[in-house]
């Protein structure tokens, strides 16, 4: 069994324990970031806990429980023996705090090589929601739609604006490589503001070496996984005209007229 970091205990999975009165279980209230451990280290570690303290400030989570992570993740991945894999931090609406070590599971390789299915999600989320642009424990709305997404045998399904304009994924930050820029949609429209979104290049750097390829199609920087090449399959139900918008440096946008923002060059 896993061993996990449970407010300052290492514990078996088996014997971690949290309140039953923690706003987690009422109205899964809190926040997590999934990051990825090489050769027994965390990656880019203080960018995620300083996504997270963003999101905790403006969503009035306690967050003093975090310790120092830079010392238990590497200890929790050995005591998993684990050399590599993804690395759960949550933190509950009570403010507390699990630490979760597991297997690093990588997509099928042939997505590297043919791209990966999407389709479209369902609905549309609002960019002026509250929980928009945080990763919170209140999770639902998108495993609903990552499943419903399995079964037409896509990988992910993108989320769209009530405009119908990309987003992002259901687990993945969103770009479109046309013309020769890399564009990706502004965080203010809602969008998680992933960690590996924030560097040029697209992960460029990163010890993934899959990186966005020089050519046309739309790519995805996976949470926790890097980036891959992915392409649109236009079905599923919402289907848009366009699933993304693309103009030339210096275009007109009329939709900025409206307070929604197309799709910015990284």
């Amino acid at each position: 069994m896993a061993i996990v970091w449970l407010n300052g205990r290492y514990l078996d999975e088996r014997r971690a324990r949290l309140p039953v009165t923690d706003p987690v279980f009422r109205w899964g209230v809190g926040l997590f970031e999934v990051v990825r451990g090489y050769h027994g280290r965390p990656f880019r570690l203080e960018d995620h806990l300083s996504r997270l303290r963003r999101s905790a400030d403006r969503l009035s989570i306690d967050t003093r429980r975090l310790p120092g992570l830079s010392r238990v993740i590497p200890r929790l991945l050995a005591r998993n023996e684990l050399r590599s894999g993804r690395v759960r931090i949550s933190v509950t609406g009570a403010g507390n705090v699990l630490i979760e070590a597991r297997r690093h599971a990588p997509p099928d390789g042939r997505i590297g090589e043919r791209g990966a299915k999407l389709v479209v999600a369902p609905w549309r989320r609002d960019p002026a929601a509250p929980l928009a642009g945080h990763k919170t424990l209140n999770y639902h709305e998108l495993v609903l739609a990552r499943d419903a997404a399995a079964r037409l045998g896509a990988v992910d399904a993108l989320i769209l604006d009530p405009g119908g304009r990309v987003l992002e994924g259901t687990r993945s930050n969103v770009f479109a490589v046309l013309g020769g820029g890399l564009l990706t949609p502004d965080v203010p429209r809602g969008v998680l503001p992933g960690v590996t979104r924030g560097r040029p290049g697209a992960g460029a750097g990163s010890p993934d070496p899959h990186q966005a390829r020089p050519a046309d199609a739309r790519t995805a920087a996976w949470r926790g996984r890097g980036v891959r090449d992915q392409h649109d399959d236009g079905g599923g139900p919402g289907r848009p005209d366009r699933p993304a918008e693309h103009r030339p440096a210096g275009a007109r946008d009329p939709s900025a007229q409206r307070g929604v923002s197309p799709l910015r060059r990284a």
